[in-house]
């Protein structure tokens, strides 16, 4: 017996294409109506059609992946350089690769943990040139240090940064409020921040008050 149910489409199509040719002349002699030739060979028509627009849709199915696949290297690749130079950057700490949703910087062992920079001291010149010096506290000798000041308004900015405990900078107002302090990087840890060193007095008073 033949077995259409399980025939592949084109396969059932060219079947009943070629019984309902020789069956719509002759539907008498094998005992079947017009009628039921005539539905029979309607419903291949549309499945003919059903068969062309599914492999339509199939090719733009398959163009489609082939496009999302495309769009999703280029984009794994994109965000992959930008989170390498954001671990990169000293100045980005945990709390901030966390709100982006990247993973926080490993650990690598005491031995190369940066430690908080100490006894941050500034003196300001009336060249507008600010020394500043602080302590290593036992951090590695490839820790980088960051410098970062801040005025009486606005936010902290990085300034510069140095492999050394010392740092001379310039362009800075004489007389002009500045406040400094100093991170420590090495491995891709950054260390909290030093105490804070002030050039100058903010508001005509030694009070100072600003969160590190």
């Amino acid at each position: 017996m033949n077995d259409y149910t399980n025939m592949p489409d084109v396969v059932l199509h060219g079947k009943v294409e070629e019984a309902t040719t020789v069956l719509i002349e002759e539907y008498a002699a094998y005992g079947v109506t017009e009628a039921e030739i005539e539905i029979l060979g309607d419903t291949n028509v549309e499945f003919d059609q059903d068969i062309s627009l599914a492999a339509t849709l199939e090719n733009s199915r398959k163009a489609a992946v082939a496009s999302k696949n495309a769009k999703r290297a280029e984009l794994a690749f994109g965000m992959g350089t930008v989170a390498k130079k954001i671990y990169a950057n000293p100045a980005v700490d945990d709390a901030m690769l966390s709100k982006i949703g990247l993973s926080p910087r490993p650990v690598y062992g005491s031995r190369t943990t940066p430690k908080i920079p100490t006894n941050l001291v500034a003196t300001a010149f009336s060249d507008g040139r600010v020394s500043l010096k602080w302590g290593r506290n036992g951090s590695s000798t490839s820790t980088i240090f960051t410098i970062w000041a801040i005025g009486e308004t606005g936010d902290w900015d990085l300034v510069s940064s140095t492999g050394r405990t010392k740092i001379t900078l310039s362009g800075f107002t004489p007389g002009e409020f500045k406040s400094f302090k100093v991170t420590a990087t090495v491995n891709n840890q950054t260390s909290p921040a030093s105490n804070i060193a002030t050039i100058y007095e903010m508001g005509g008073t030694s009070s100072l008050s600003i969160a590190a």
